[in-house]
């Protein structure tokens, strides 16, 4: 006889717009944001995703008062992180750019580099690959990290890149500055000690925004990596199986039509949550009721 230890119960409700999750022995409550499962810059300047990442990141947040709030970082367990990761992927992602961030800036990349890569290996069971680029622009991938300014780190994709540093970064870098002190040298206008350190400082941005480039680096990479564990793995999953299920359907055939007609990944991570993460773990319907996704994973015809 098998004896299965279970490690919480998990309850994943309706949240407003959103969906929650609630850890019921902790009493911790993980606020889904239901976006895409790569970080993206462009949500830190949504206040509403914003907020809901701060419950996720802080240990208290007070949304009407922040002064209030604890802003130590929150610890969650591995087998929390992968449970997550399965229910709001997107938020998992904010959650681990932020604390990467913080807790190993003084560490440089090869903290910052660590951290995520270890939470790529945790939730993909391999380590992550590196890649750099050639002069022309082109990507490969490389197993020299020496120079981690360098080079991405493949959990980069997922969990948000470091300014790109290498000689194509260079080459640009040079160009620019050959340009403006051409303009500034050959200019008597420029001449002016304040007007110099002006354009000292402009040349200084440059060098960032060269350096940076994440939009471009991410998309350039992603289309390298194009069959990578990202696209396999989710290109063609509903990200948001978790909200429909507590926000659409009042029973269990009514989500077991819905996912036959249209067929995902959704059996391949509902026969995780059911069978493989270590927690108990129920979904309350559009109606109240509760329903275990063992249950809804043997409702679709899996025995």
């Amino acid at each position: 006889m098998t004896l299965t230890v279970i490690i919480d119960t998990v309850t994943i409700k309706k949240d407003g717009a959103f969906n929650k999750v609630v850890f019921e022995s902790t009493g911790r409550v993980w606020h889904c944001i239901n976006q895409d499962m790569i970080y993206d810059e462009d949500y830190m300047y949504n206040t509403i995703l914003s907020q809901r990442s701060n419950y996720n990141f802080f240990t208290y947040y007070n949304e009407n008062d922040p002064l209030l709030s604890n802003t130590t970082p929150k610890e969650y367990t591995d087998d929390e992180i992968k449970l997550l990761y399965a229910i709001d992927p997107y938020g998992v992602a904010n959650y681990v750019q932020r604390y990467a961030g913080e807790l190993f800036y003084e560490d440089g990349l090869e903290g910052v580099l660590g951290y995520k890569d270890y939470v790529f290996k945790l939730l993909f069971k391999r380590e992550p690959k590196y890649f750099a680029r050639t002069l022309t622009g082109s990507w490969y991938e490389t197993t020299d990290k020496s120079n981690l300014s360098a080079v991405i780190s493949e959990s980069e994709e997922i969990f948000g890149m470091h300014p790109i540093y290498d000689a194509l970064t260079i080459l640009a870098l040079c160009g620019f500055v050959l340009e403006i002190a051409g303009i500034v040298f050959s200019t008597s206008f420029f001449t002016t000690g304040a007007i110099k350190t002006c354009i000292g400082n402009v040349c200084k941005t440059c060098v960032r925004v060269l350096s940076v480039g994440e939009a471009i680096v991410k998309n350039e990479l992603i289309s390298y990596t194009s069959n990578s564990i990202i696209e396999s793995a989710f290109e063609k999953t509903d990200l948001a199986w978790a909200y429909k299920f507590v926000s659409i359907y009042d029973n269990l055939q009514e989500i077991a039509d819905s996912i036959v007609a249209e067929p995902n990944y959704y059996n391949e991570i509902l026969n995780y949550c059911a069978h493989d993460t270590g927690y108990a773990i129920y979904v309350e319907l559009k109606n109240g009721a509760k329903q275990t996704i063992e249950d809804i994973y043997d409702a679709m015809g899996n025995h």
